[in-house]
């Protein structure tokens, strides 16, 4: 399979997870091992590991699907196959069931940047022709107990990069509003006077960084064109005519 249609099955894949609430995708990040979101408690048996995170009470390195290029995530703990993982000599960290032949892979191939996604892969064929070397970013380090329960990538070579949770996305922005009052703006203009309707007033002042309202003298709603003056004040003088400030830009609204 091409790189460039890895990559993009694997980045479709990836927003799908990210957009799960009950799933955080697990990137590369520069070792820390301070940080609880590189943290995990390893309980494994018979060969077979599950890995709790200490960043996320409850959750556990998991897969959300059991194709290749499901994305490896953390989610609430629940024992499933899609939670278990077997270890081997040669650092592979298998997804169960191991007919499946899928493990842990940096995406995209050796040396890639911190931020990179973890997903499932084919495994590594060592077993099979010894001779093989098994490509660096399929091979990881279970770094547990004094090296600070981390999973180290053995892809980032001196740049020492292990398994990290993605960060909680941004909160989405307000909701963009005018708010009205009484009166015109002076000062000076964001963008020259101008007739048109109020619609394309709006979009003009919001396109213009220093525009905090528009002024006019006409109706409340006017049904035809205005002359709108454009400001970069936020005051207006008197009671005569109407302004529409930029919500949450340097308004009261």
């Amino acid at each position: 399979m091409s790189l460039f249609i890895r990559r993009s099955l694997a980045a479709s894949a990836f927003v799908a997870a990210a957009a799960a609430a009950a799933s955080t995708p697990v990137l590369t990040e520069i070792c820390n091992s301070t940080v609880a979101n590189q943290t995990f408690t390893a309980t494994c048996a018979a060969g077979v590991c599950t890995f709790a995170s200490g960043g996320q009470a409850g959750s556990c390195i998991s897969s959300d699907g059991v194709a290749e290029l499901a994305n490896i995530v953390v989610a609430p703990c629940d024992g499933s196959a899609q939670q278990q993982f077997a270890v081997s000599a040669d650092g592979q960290v298998q997804q169960l069931p191991l007919a499946n032949n899928l493990c842990f892979n940096v995406d995209g191939g050796s040396n890639e940047p911190a931020g990179t996604g973890i997903i499932l892969y084919g495994c590594g064929s060592r077993a099979k022709k010894p001779a093989l070397r098994i490509a660096s970013n399929d091979v990881f380090a279970i770094n547990f107990g004094a090296n600070g329960n981390q999973i180290f990538s053995n892809s980032s070579g001196d740049a020492g990069l292990c398994l990290d949770l993605s960060p909680p996305p941004p909160p989405p922005p307000p909701p963009f509003q005018w708010a009205w009052i009484a009166g015109t703006l002076g000062g000076a203009d964001a963008l020259p006077p101008a007739t048109m309707d109020i619609d394309d007033a709006k979009a003009a002042c919001f396109a213009a960084p220093l525009c905090y309202g528009i002024s006019w003298t006409g109706p409340l709603n006017p049904p035809t064109p205005q002359m709108f003056t454009f400001k970069t004040a936020t005051v207006p003088s008197g009671n005569t005519g109407n302004t529409l400030l930029r919500c949450g830009v340097q308004t009261p609204c």
